[in-house]
């Protein structure tokens, strides 16, 4: 699953609306993902690459980590125990950024499973 299939179904998780847009008209410009209120506001949104809103997506779906040392692994995964597999992510020297892939791929589940 590529990034914006996995900030999509982390965005159903939570009902945030996105869009995507590029930034620039440049050939090859990576799109940007932003979140979208209701009364149309919109802010960039990425929590895989952003501390605040890996914790804010984190925090809204409940999700719990467990940092394993012995075997270099973040593990994320729904605190309510409702079936859904744990999503692991292996880090180096980068362990933020583990965490939040392994958060929004656990919520990414979340947002699968959703009708």
């Amino acid at each position: 699953m590529n990034n914006r299939e996995l900030l999509e179904l982390a965005a159903k998780a939570t009902g945030i609306k996105l869009k995507f847009r590029a930034l620039t008209n440049m050939p090859g410009c990576v799109e940007t993902c932003f979140s979208v209120d209701e009364r149309g506001i919109s802010a960039r949104w990425n929590p895989i690459e952003h501390d605040g809103d890996a914790f804010q997506l984190a925090t809204r779906l409940r999700i719990d980590l467990t940092f394993y040392n012995g075997f270099q692994e973040v593990h994320a995964e729904p605190s309510n125990s409702d079936g859904l597999s744990p999503s692991d992510e292996k880090f180096g020297d980068d362990i933020a950024s583990a965490a939040r892939r392994a958060i929004v791929r656990a919520a990414a589940e979340i947002g699968r499973s959703m009708p």
